[in-house]
């Protein structure tokens, strides 16, 4: 058995209208498929294991925004780590300071549970990744003290979607009125 791959000269009407230009143009576009058919099918498959691509980067969030009951968003900027000093330092480049993270750790934070814990047993205070407990069951907003692992990816609408994932900080819910812890 012979694999041949057939040369056609004439302008016989060979299947139908396909003249020889036409055949010869079918047969270079089977060998051109023959020899990257291994490309082809790895492409395929990497298409087929990541339907929705993520990257991710460093970041430092800064506010947080109320959306419910133990809910927030974040805006944020990216930053590096030295290493050395443990310290970090804002990337000089506007393209991924976002804003209207989402924490995955309260997608389903209700009344009841927080992050699986039932806040009223025993009564405690929980507030944004990183804010700083100011008295009274009062947390702050602004000026937040976290790094975090931020992925980016796309919403079910198109959107640039930015999210994380930390716990929350929780307090003991303080009686502000009695003075007592």
């Amino acid at each position: 058995m012979s694999n041949q791959r057939p040369i056609f000269n004439e302008n016989a009407g060979l299947f139908g209208k396909a003249n020889r230009v036409v055949m010869n143009g079918i047969m270079d576009t089977v060998d051109t498929v023959n020899q990257y058919q291994a490309a082809l099918m790895s492409a395929q498959q990497l298409l087929l294991e990541q339907r929705q691509t993520m990257r991710f980067f460093l970041a430092k969030l800064n506010t947080a925004t109320s959306l419910a009951s133990y809910r927030w968003t974040y805006s944020g900027v990216p930053v590096v780590l030295n290493g050395s000093t443990q310290t970090f330092v804002a990337v000089n480049d506007s393209s991924d300071q976002f804003s209207g993270a989402l924490n995955l750790r309260e997608v389903f934070n209700q009344t009841n549970p927080v992050d699986g814990m039932n806040p009223t047993d025993p009564d405690v205070s929980v507030g944004p990744v990183g804010s700083t407990y100011s008295g009274c069951n009062q947390w702050t907003t602004a000026n937040l003290e976290a790094i975090v692992i931020v992925y980016v990816t796309v919403s079910t609408t198109g959107s640039v979607l930015y999210f994380f994932d930390r716990p929350n900080p929780i307090r003991c819910f303080e009686d502000c009125f009695g003075g007592g812890e």
